[in-house]
C-alpha cells in the first residue's frame, strides 16, 4: 500500500503540471495525465493521457522501469474501470473512422472533419500491462457493473454523467451483457434508462442472473444462456403517466427476492426471481433508505418524514416498526446490526441490533 500511495501521489502531482522543452521550444499546455481516472490494480496504477489519448501503467517503487505505455492501438482511452478480481482493467476506447465515400479507414481524431467523423466504442481488457481481449459495444455506454467474480459485466448509460454524449442512433432501452472471459458482448432490451444492476451469485456457478432496474420496470437476464438473454420483465406500474423512481434496490441473501423501494410511495416491491411473481408489502411511509442485513436475514428501512424504522423479515415479509426520537434517512449495515443516522440536521445516531 505504501508503494501504491507513492505512485498515486506522483500521478496527482504531475496531473497539475504542464511541461516545456526549452531545447525544442515546445510547450504542452494541460495535464500530462488524468489523476481522476487513476485505477489501481495488483501490478500497478493505470492512468490515461489526456493529450494523446494513451494509457500508461505506473509501477510500484522498486519494480519495473517506473512506467509502461500500454498498446491500445489507434484510439483514445476515455474511461477506466477496475474489475473485482483486482487484476483486470477495463478500458473504454474510442476508435475513429472518417466516413468519406468508400474510404472508412481508422484515423486519428484530428484527421477528419467533424461531420465525417465516426466514433466507435470498444472495451479493452488489460491484464499485467497487456491487452488480452477486446469487445466492441454499439453505443456510448459509460458505466459498468460487475459480478463478484469479475466474469460478467453489464454496460449501461449513466445519464447523470455530464460527459455523456449521445450521437447518432443509440438504443436507450438496451444494456450490454459482457462476458469478460469469453470476450463477447450481447445487447439486451430491458427498458428505458437502466440505472441499477444487481447480480444473483451462486457459490459454484458464479453469477447466474442480472437484475436490471429501468424506469418503471425490472428485467431479469439469464447470464448462463448462450448468448445471455432476458428471462422476464416486471412492470412496476401499468399507468404510462406514472414514473416509478427507486430509492433502494437489494437482493435477499439467498438471491431469491429483489426488494425495491420507490420514491413517494409506501409500497415495497418483493420480486420472486424463481416463481417470477411480485409481492407488494405496505411500509410505514415512503422510505428514504434501505439495506439488507445478510446475517440477521432482515431488511431495514428508514424514513425522512417519519421518526421510525421498519424491519422486514424475508420468509413471510412481516414488518416490525420501532419508534425513534428523530427521523433518520441513512443506514449502514454492520455485523448483525445497523447504524441509522440523518443527513438532514438530526442529532442522533442509532445502533439497531
Amino acid at each position: 500500500m505504501r508503494h501504491l500511495t507513492q505512485i498515486l501521489a506522483t500521478a496527482l502531482a504531475f496531473s497539475a503540471c504542464s511541461m516545456q522543452f526549452d531545447s525544442w521550444d515546445h510547450y504542452i499546455d494541460g495535464p500530462l495525465w488524468d489523476a481522476s481516472q487513476a485505477v489501481a490494480r495488483e501490478d500497478g496504477l493505470y492512468v490515461t493521457l489526456p493529450r494523446s489519448g494513451g494509457l500508461v501503467r505506473l509501477d510500484p517503487a522498486g519494480k519495473g522501469v517506473g512506467y509502461r505505455s500500454i498498446d491500445i492501438g489507434e484510439g483514445r482511452a476515455v474511461r477506466l474501470s477496475g474489475s473485482p478480481d483486482g487484476a483486470s482493467l477495463i478500458a473504454f476506447i474510442d476508435r475513429y473512422r472518417c466516413d468519406v465515400g468508400d474510404d472508412s479507414a481508422p484515423v486519428f481524431q484530428d484527421e477528419c472533419d467533424e461531420d465525417d467523423l465516426v466514433v466507435e466504442t470498444e472495451l479493452n481488457v488489460i491484464r499485467d500491462g497487456n491487452s488480452v481481449g477486446s469487445v466492441a459495444i454499439d453505443g456510448p455506454y459509460n458505466r459498468l457493473a460487475y459480478a463478484r467474480n469479475g466474469r460478467f459485466g453489464i454496460a449501461y448509460l449513466d445519464f447523470e454523467d455530464e460527459d455523456l454524449k449521445l450521437t447518432g442512433v443509440v438504443n436507450l432501452n438496451a444494456v450490454i451483457a459482457i462476458d469478460i472471459e469469453e470476450g463477447t458482448a450481447t445487447p439486451i432490451s430491458v427498458g428505458f434508462a437502466a440505472d441499477h444492476v444487481l447480480f444473483v451469485e451462486d457459490d459454484e456457478l458464479g453469477a447466474t442472473q442480472a437484475v436490471v432496474l429501468s424506469r418503471n420496470s425490472v428485467a431479469v437476464i439469464d447470464l448462463l444462456a448462450n448468448p445471455p438473454q432476458r428471462e422476464v420483465t416486471f412492470p412496476l406500474t401499468l399507468d404510462p403517466d406514472v414514473t416509478v423512481v427507486p430509492v433502494g434496490v437489494e437482493l435477499t441473501p439467498d438471491g431469491r427476492y429483489a426488494l425495491i423501494s420507490v420514491e413517494d410511495s409506501s409500497d415495497l416491491y418483493a420480486i420472486d426471481l424463481i416463481s417470477q411473481s411480485i409481492n407488494i408489502v405496505e411500509l410505514s411511509s415512503s422510505p428514504a433508505d434501505m439495506i439488507v442485513d445478510a446475517k440477521a436475514e432482515r431488511t431495514v428501512l428508514v424514513f425522512d418524514r417519519r421518526a421510525s424504522v421498519d424491519v422486514l423479515e424475508h420468509e413471510y415479509f412481516d414488518i416490525e416498526s420501532y419508534t425513534l426520537d428523530e427521523a433518520m434517512d441513512s443506514i449502514v449495515a454492520g455485523d448483525g446490526f445497523s447504524l441509522l443516522w440523518s443527513q438532514s440536521g438530526a442529532h442522533d445516531v442509532y445502533r439497531l441490533n
